[in-house]
């Protein structure tokens, strides 16, 4: 397992983990993390599995945040 571990830490891909507070890993981000070099997680409360469905702006306010930190940094 690192092996595979180090073959996917040099791998620069941004990672978003998006979860709802009631069904969401807090774990996930840090799992990813072990992973990945770049891993931004974000909980959105009052929600539980299906975030896209249960609270779509709070998604959108997320993936746009994200895509603007990625925008600033290029």
């Amino acid at each position: 397992m690192k092996t595979h571990k180090k073959i996917i830490k040099q791998n620069k891909i941004l990672i978003l983990a998006v979860g709802g507070e009631l069904g969401f890993s807090r774990k996930l981000t840090d799992k990813l993390a072990s992973f990945y070099e770049k891993v931004y997680g974000e909980t959105i409360s009052k929600s539980g599995h299906y975030v896209p469905k249960e609270e779509p702006q709070d998604l959108r306010r997320c993936l746009l945040t994200f895509i603007d930190n990625i925008n600033q940094k290029s």
